[in-house]
């Protein structure tokens, strides 16, 4: 944006399929854009005037919202007079020369008004900063406003909490309402979301839907700058917020699923994944020393038509191992080993000593006293590579890799299995490792987590020799601050590649719900998985079956496992840290739901240059 200095964001607003760009220098003046991006067009006068024919200046007003009626433009304003801001009401024939006509005396909060639409001879105007009010009135002079709140909007884990109205708008379902909230966490950092909001066209004052979560979330870098929000306008199908950032000048973000959202929002989301009747999958054998008190957190792959499974175990001596079952249809194990294919070998897995005092400042997920812990396997070319969280039983656990060939894991070779070496850092606790099946940018790519977020490496080789080369922390995907995956976020499964780009399902915790383990789901762009594409705003599967609250830790569902297996993903995950589970979905299904949760990109606004 050109001479950010000089401009003064008043309002954005649409008209006949473009987007008008209010600004001004020494004059205030109209940008016109075609895309609501670029406002390099004309640029023409704004006049505000009052009921007396004076000019108006606009330094003293804010919070425009420009609708149509009938045969002229509604403009809606606070105006502040002395001490106090009021809500005004003008009107025009063209955008470009305004007269007030109505001052709301007793509305001090912005407003919007429902375009082209009366209910009962009435416009109706939805209006607060804090609850959401509905007024009526027969011809924009004279307003009733109905005391009771419509909508006291959702209430976010912070504090200083503010709703601004964007947009009314009358869609078949409904008048919908969306609306910008901005509020301060518990560090004091700033957060801004945008809520929508669906009303009955046959009774304005009653609310049909609300959403439960945000429908955006403004970046994390937004937290330390000065951030406010400008508008909303709807354009070809599509909504786009205009925000105005301190230092930064106009950005705009193109949000083109909000209809969908709403239009879902009348009923119950259908289910991204489904529990299979046969839960659990697995469980332990009390006969087998070394799986004797839990199975859980399975990795999975397809091989020959066949899905295998290798598990967590749990046994007599609680250390982690690791186990192995085979599934023709990927719900049914008919085979499952009698012994371990991989037990600890290493010091720093707890092979020995077995420490008995286990540390509880690192106390792994599951519980033991140490081992072999969470295993993430992927295919390059003829060899297995696995990752696994090596705790000793003390120290901070860590992600450990090894490999075998493809030959010998199908022959059961398992004293074939290459030498483990860790791979991150001495004394950080890092998890939830695993490597995509190919490359990107000519390097491997390694997804780890270091709390809170999920962590990105690009490394040349895979030969670490475990004392001078380390995962780093060079990208990250973090927690969303106001959704259900706040507090923690972590790779499940290695991400598969599929048309739309990396499908990486992921478990979280989050502030509003602590202590439960989630599964969410994100797609990740193919060339560059630091950028996220889609991102589910709900979880796909939450901790609700008995055998998800029943065992080591209730209220945990854990995924390490995934595939795509005769036309249904299949997510293998751990219940309560005790048995092994699975839910499937249709794949196609799956990914058309997840792509209704598109994560928008910002856009810089370009402005034209104006003579002063």
């Amino acid at each position: 944006m050109e001479n950010k200095k000089n401009k003064a964001i008043v309002g954005v607003f649409h008209q006949n399929n473009k987007v008008y760009l209010l600004h001004s220098s020494s004059k205030h003046n109209l940008s016109v854009s075609n895309d609501g991006l670029s406002f390099k067009g004309t640029v023409e006068n704004f006049e505000l005037n009052d009921k007396q024919n004076n000019f108006i200046q606009l330094e003293s007003c804010s919070d425009f919202r420009i609708a149509s009626q009938e045969d002229s433009l509604s403009l809606l304003y606070k105006k502040t007079e002395k001490t106090q801001s009021f809500l005004h009401v003008a009107l025009s024939l063209n955008g470009r020369v305004w007269k007030e006509v109505a001052k709301l005396s007793g509305i001090q909060e912005v407003g919007v008004l429902v375009p082209d639409f009366k209910h009962k001879g009435n416009h109706i105007l939805y209006f607060g900063e804090r609850v959401i009010q509905v007024a009526q009135s027969p011809d924009l002079h004279e307003w009733e406003v109905n005391a009771q709140s419509v909508l006291a909007p959702h209430k976010h884990i912070g504090t200083d909490i503010k709703t601004l109205l964007g947009i009314a708008q009358v869609i078949p379902e409904g008048i919908l309402i969306l609306y910008f909230q901005t509020y301060l966490d518990q560090q004091d950092y700033q957060h801004v979301v945008i809520h929508g909001a669906l009303f009955d066209k046959h009774k304005p004052d009653h609310l049909l839907w609300h959403s439960q979560h945000p429908l955006w979330e403004g970046p994390d870098e937004w937290r330390m700058k000065q951030v406010n929000p400008v508008s909303l306008v709807e354009l070809n199908g599509s909504y786009i917020s205009y925000w105005d950032i301190g230092g930064e000048g106009l950005l705009a973000i193109t949000h083109t699923l909000f209809r969908h959202i709403v239009k879902k929002g009348k009923k119950a989301f259908p289910s991204f994944l489904s529990r299979v009747a046969e839960n659990p999958i697995l469980s332990p054998i009390a006969a087998h020393w070394w799986e004797s008190k839990a199975v859980f957190n399975p990795t999975a792959f397809v091989e020959d038509g066949k899905v295998h499974l290798i598990y967590r175990a749990i046994g007599d001596d609680d250390i982690s191992t690791l186990g192995y079952a085979t599934s023709e249809d990927g719900i049914n194990f008919t085979y499952r080993g009698k012994e371990p294919i991989y037990v600890p070998r290493e010091s720093f897995e707890g092979r020995s000593p077995v420490n008995k005092e286990c540390s509880l400042a690192f106390m792994s997920g599951g519980g033991g006293n140490g081992g072999c812990e969470d295993p993430r396997i992927t295919r390059i070319d003829d060899m297995l590579y696995m990752t696994y969280v090596a705790y000793d039983g003390w120290s901070a656990p860590r992600v450990a890799l090894t490999s075998i060939s493809v030959e010998d894991f199908k022959n059961q070779r398992w004293d074939c299995w290459a030498k483990p070496v860790l791979i991150s850092a001495p004394g950080v606790v890092n998890k939830n490792a695993c490597i995509l099946p190919k490359k990107v940018k000519g390097k491997y790519a390694i997804f780890h987590r270091i709390y809170p977020h999920i962590l990105i490496d690009y490394v040349d080789d895979l030969n670490f020799d475990g004392k001078t080369k380390w995962l780093e922390k060079k990208h990250h995907i973090p927690p969303r601050r106001s959704f259900w995956d706040s507090r923690k976020v972590g790779v499940g499964p290695t991400p598969i590649l599929t048309d739309e780009g990396w499908l990486m399902i992921y478990q979280s915790v989050g502030d509003q719900d602590p202590g439960r383990y989630k599964i969410g789901a994100m797609v990740l762009d193919k060339d560059n998985p630091e950028k996220v594409l889609y991102r589910c705003n709900r979880p796909i599967l939450e901790p609700e079956a008995h055998y998800e609250n029943q065992g080591m830790k209730w209220g945990v569902v854990y995924p390490c496992g995934t595939v795509i297996f005769k036309g249904q993903l299949i997510v293998y995950y751990g219940g309560a840290d005790m048995v092994v589970c699975a839910a499937s979905a249709p794949y196609q299904e799956f990914m058309d739901q997840l792509k209704h949760s598109e994560v928008p990109h910002l856009h810089p606004v370009e402005v034209a240059q104006m003579a002063n």
